[in-house]
């Protein structure tokens, strides 16, 4: 008894699929219902039509094959079946529980080259001006309003921000979109203080040290010839860890300057070894002594040994130093601040023995300061009372106000820190993660995959857009987030980047946006741009360096913006006018100065030189045109013509981000950029004071230990 064939070509199990089948046993499977596109795009009938449907072939294969016999049998396949007419149903629409999975569908491969991330918004490369105002902050008059005012606040001054008298109130330097919000802030941080200072410890927070103590902590006292001053006659300075000297417009020390019309403009000092990171103190009042915490780690750790010998020895890199110091302002006639003539003074040493001071950030409303140890550990402690202590004392460590650590998670370790609030920090860490902490109670509040490699930058929105939080990979693509919404308010630019120099991303308050290293993979790249909060995605050239970039600031009370680079140079220019400028309107920076650095295995065993090295530092450079006017993009190529692969500057002058001239040396392919330098001639972190009437005050660490703190304000003398 023979049976249907349909019988035998039918299934009721339903079979995994085989990604190892030859395409024949796939030809061999007869097709009994429609293809997936003729069942519009993978939607299938409901059952009802299936089922008659089924029916209806049944039917039509049993008239067939009766009275076959086993030669029609073979060619039973290569027959066409007959098929009557189906009655056509009007559509129903399908629900959830009448889909059926049918197969796999062919995804289209991924083209090897290309841009396969894009931004779809109101935001255009090509806006500039108030066009471009009104997309950044608007749409609400009042913001475009308020842009505009900044804009007219800070488009005469291209290179070093003005002064504003003592008497005067500027409404545009700090806290400008957010009207009483610093107040507001200052009163909840007293408020919360006050609460919790009963829980905190009292006292042994801090321990003196002895001297003999400290001699682990000390860094060797070894002298340093600086060569400083005008170009044709410059002058050494002999320089020793803990010594400063305030320093005249000629930028020698004061008291070697016998100008009559000499005026006071920084100090100069040597804290002894590398500075990795830097923080000002904020001051609510207009206090004259401006503190400075300096994380220090000794210039051995960067040279040449062997680690797997050096690591095994009990206290390898155990040894954390912060150093604070003080300096001091004075008032003139005018009503301007200025530096004073007394040099500055080592107020205090912040010792740890947790491991090296990778990084230290003081809270945005209260004395309490955060130092990242290299053992993976954020510590926060109050630093206690810097106003009437004796200078240079050593103090250690012994009881934190809190140690934000991943107890469960030993192998992972923080990275960057950045601070929220007085009661909220944000601690990336090396598995790409970030994590929102409360201080006290201590509290992991949240924690968030972001990056898939060690963060290496982060920085938050304090304090128009505290919660806002920017980060940079060591690779991928740098990163925004919203802590109030992690889930769904995150984005990414569009390229990504290998970036292993930390201290190149900041946030400007006045510009509502981030300052970073460009968004690039290539190896040759300096180049700095803008990133907008709300249009991180899109971003915007501002400064094109002739070397590596190692660190930036912007500023507190205005939108300036320092660069230091691996030659040493630190160069100034004025961020809000290089954003909104036109097409083709020319920019200005300027060179503040230049330092170098020669080790010490140069000179001979006699020499002065050959304990640390010798340095000289440059000044009175001439105003440099920034390379960063945008002409109009190139035609595409003609049809038919056949297309070859771009140069990285081809594309970048697609994207309106070309350089003006060819002759300039804004080439991306550059190879003079990768020009090496002496490890100890680079500018190692840079930072612009915060606190009203010292919003000119810069420091400037180099690699060989120096310290320049320099007031770049412009006195802007009232009309009479």
């Amino acid at each position: 008894m023979r049976t249907r064939r349909s019988n035998r070509t039918k299934k009721y199990t339903l079979d995994k699929y085989d990604f190892l089948s030859s395409g024949d046993e796939r030809e061999q499977t007869p097709k009994r219902r429609k293809t997936v596109d003729d069942n519009d795009d993978n939607f299938e009938a409901p059952a009802e039509e299936r089922s008659a449907a089924e029916e209806d072939e049944d039917e039509d294969e049993e008239d067939v094959q009766m009275n076959d016999d086993s030669a029609s049998e073979v060619n039973a396949r290569e027959r066409p079946s007959r098929q009557r007419p189906r009655s056509t149903k009007p559509p129903r629409p399908s629900y959830p529980g009448e889909m059926e999975v049918t197969g796999y569908l062919d995804i289209e491969l991924i083209p090897p080259e290309g841009q396969h991330k894009g931004y779809v918004g109101p935001y255009e490369r090509g806006m500039r001006g108030k066009a471009l105002a009104r997309t950044l902050y608007g749409p609400q008059p009042e913001r475009i309003e308020m842009a505009h005012t900044l804009l007219e606040r800070w488009s005469g001054w291209t290179l070093y921000p003005p002064k504003v008298p003592q008497g005067e109130d500027e409404p545009t330097d700090k806290g400008f979109w957010i009207s009483g919000g610093l107040e507001k802030e200052a009163r909840l941080a007293k408020q919360w203080y006050e609460q919790v200072r009963k829980g905190l410890p009292s006292d042994d927070v801090w321990s003196e040290l002895s001297p003999e103590e400290s001699v682990m902590y000390r860094f060797p006292q070894l002298s340093m010839p600086v060569l400083t001053g005008p170009h044709e006659e410059q002058q050494e300075v002999l320089m020793e860890p803990g010594t400063s000297y305030p320093l005249s417009q000629s930028n020698i020390p004061f008291d070697q300057d016998e100008d009559e019309d000499k005026v006071e403009c920084g100090w100069m000092l040597d804290v002894g070894g590398l500075v990795l990171g830097m923080d000002w103190a904020p001051r609510r009042d207009k206090n004259p002594r401006q503190l400075l915490a300096l994380a220090v780690i000794p210039q051995s750790d960067q040279d040449f040994y062997n680690y797997e010998e050096e690591s095994v020895k009990p206290g390898f890199q155990q040894q954390g130093i912060v150093q604070i110091w003080e300096f001091k302002s004075t008032k003139t006639d005018e009503g301007f601040t200025r530096t004073s003539k007394e040099p500055a003074m080592l107020r205090k040493s912040l010792c740890l023995d947790y491991g090296r001071a990778r990084r230290v950030k003081w809270s945005p409303s209260c004395n309490h300061i955060a130092v990242l140890s290299s053992d993976g550990n954020v510590y926060v402690a109050d630093a206690g009372d810097l106003d009437d202590e004796e200078g240079g004392a050593y103090y250690k460590l012994e009881k934190p106000f809190a140690v934000l650590n991943l107890i469960d998670e030993y192998s992972i370790k923080a990275t960057a820190i950045a601070w929220v609030n007085c009661n909220r920090m944000a601690v990336g860490y090396s598995d790409g993660s970030i994590a929102l902490w409360s201080i006290y109670p201590q509290r992991l509040l949240s924690r968030h995959p972001v990056h898939h490699s060690d963060i290496i930058d982060m920085v938050s929105g304090y304090p128009t857009l505290p919660n806002i939080i920017a980060s940079i990979p060591v690779g991928g693509t740098a990163r925004v987030i919203d802590l109030q919404a992690p889930s769904y308010e995150t984005t990414e630019a569009q390229r990504p980047l290998v970036h292993t120099q930390p201290g190149l991303l900041a946030y400007s308050d006045h510009l509502l946006g981030f300052l970073s290293i460009y968004p690039s993979a290539s190896a040759l790249n300096t180049i700095i741009g803008f990133l907008h909060h709300a249009h991180f995605p899109v971003c915007r050239r501002v400064f094109t360096g002739d070397s590596f970039l190692t660190c930036l600031a912007v500023g507190r009370l205005h939108p300036f913006l320092l660069i230091g680079a691996t030659d040493g140079s630190l160069w100034c220019l004025n961020a809000q006018t290089e954003v909104f400028s036109n097409r083709h309107e020319s920019t200005d920076k300027i060179r503040v100065f230049q330092h170098e650095h020669r080790p010490g295995h140069l000179f001979p065993p006699d020499s002065p030189a050959a304990a640390r090295g010798v340095c000289r530092i440059l000044h009175g450079f001439t105003v440099d045109r920034n390379r960063n006017s945008k002409p109009e993009a190139k035609l595409s190529a003609k049809k038919g013509k056949k297309l070859r692969a771009k140069e990285p500057a081809e594309v970048a002058v697609e994207e309106g981000e070309g350089e003006e001239d060819d002759d300039e040396a804004g080439d991306l392919t550059d190879p003079f950029r990768a020009t090496l330098y002496e490890a100890l001639t680079r500018i190692t972190a840079i930072e612009w004071n915060p606190n009203l009437d010292h919003g000119s005050w810069a420091a400037v660490a180099m690699g060989s230990g120096l310290v320049r703190v320099i007031d770049l304000g412009l006195e802007k003398y009232p009309e009479a």
